[in-house]
């Protein structure tokens, strides 16, 4: 059976990432400069979307960790989100990584920002074996392999345990 949800952004969709170890979880990132987060068990609504200062480009699961989504956009970020941060009471969407420092009280599920891209961000990935190592690429024909920084990653795993 085909499910569809129409109107899932109010622009264009760029790209769409399955979770891995959740496979009822699907974000989608768009035109309209967010990252849309849905339940395929429930399709009545979004259940939580994430804002960028520009269009995204590319959302992308973790593969081992259930919680942690990466997005990336025009606007040269890639940002780490943890879902298991955000609030029961938060129907809405975050006001975007640039308006809040990450750990801040404002928005507790934006665990770290790569801001190191000169230009558009347009596509990333995780290894598969180092579950923080990532790659990101952009429009000015540059390729970052990165980590977050240390204590974001020792933080996460005490949070798991």
């Amino acid at each position: 059976e085909t499910q569809i949800i129409s109107n899932a952004h109010d622009a264009g969709l760029h790209c769409l990432s399955w979770n891995p170890l959740a496979d009822y979880l699907i974000a989608t990132g768009s035109e309209d400069k967010t990252v849309a987060l849905w339940d395929l068990r429930n399709l009545d609504g979004k259940l939580f979307s994430f804002e960028h200062l520009k269009p995204v480009t590319c959302a992308c699961w973790s593969p081992q960790n259930e919680t942690i989504l990466a997005s990336a956009s025009l606007d040269r970020r890639v940002v780490l989100w943890d879902l298991s941060k955000v609030s029961a009471d938060d129907s809405g969407g975050s006001p975007g990584p640039m308006q809040f420092e990450v750990g801040d009280d404002g928005r507790p599920e934006l665990q770290f920002i790569h801001g190191g891209h000169t230009d558009a961000v347009r596509d990333l990935a995780w290894n598969p074996v180092d579950g923080w190592l990532m790659a990101s690429i952009a429009d000015n024909c540059s390729i970052h392999v990165w980590k977050p920084a240390k204590k974001r990653i020792e933080k996460q795993k005490k949070n798991k345990k």
